[in-house]
Order: structure tokens, then C-alpha cells, then sequence
């Protein structure tokens, strides 16, 4: 699957109920990295997407909860108390179905 087939089943999973279950944050890696960084235009994007997803810049701390990222987009799950419960910086897709199999099991 590709990465807009993901973010389209995330905001399917938002939209049904999920916003009741997760905050989604999306992470700024590597915006600046091939030409102009622009904060504004990612937040478009992201809320594109689906407007509860939050964006936020890296920085030292962000990086050291989400390092090392080896693929772009990765996905991290992190349960209340901000311990990393999935996720280890590479390619693994999360469908609608584990996502919401996560969502249950943090409740």
C-alpha cells in the first residue's frame, strides 16, 4: 500500500470514532531538506489530510523520541504515559484495522 492509501484509512479510523482514542501527530523530519521549510505549508497538508492531526517541528527532544527514522513517513505509537508501544523508524504500514486494534488496547 502507499502512503496516501495509509493516511486516507487514518482518517477513515478518525473519523468513525477514533478521535476518541488517539491523538495524531504528524512530524516535521525533513521539511527543509530539498529547498524552502515551510511550517505553514506542511500544516496545510496535514490538516489536508484530516484537520485533528496535529504537525510539529523537530527538534532535540522530538528527535529523541522518534530517532532513528530511516524511512519517511514512519509510524510510532506511544501509549498515555508517552512510552513507545510500536514503531522503530522504519517502513511498517499501519492499516485502519491495527490501528484501531492499538487504539483498544490502550484504552
Amino acid at each position: 500500500m502507499t502512503c496516501r492509501a495509509g493516511f486516507v484509512q487514518l482518517r477513515e479510523f478518525l473519523d468513525e470514532g477514533g478521535l476518541d482514542k488517539l491523538t495524531v501527530i504528524a512530524v516535521n523530519w525533513d521539511e527543509g531538506r530539498y529547498g524552502n521549510p515551510s511550517d505553514r505549508r506542511l500544516s496545510r497538508m496535514v490538516k489536508g489530510f484530516h484537520p485533528a492531526i496535529k504537525a510539529v517541528s523537530m527538534n532535540e527532544a522530538v528527535m529523541k523520541h522518534f530517532s532513528p527514522v530511516t524511512y519517511v513517513p514512519a509510524s510510532f505509537i506511544f501509549d498515555k504515559s508517552g512510552k513507545k508501544i510500536f514503531g522503530d523508524g522504519t517502513r511498517m504500514y499501519l492499516d485502519k484495522q491495527r490501528v484501531a486494534e492499538f487504539a483498544e488496547k490502550l484504552q
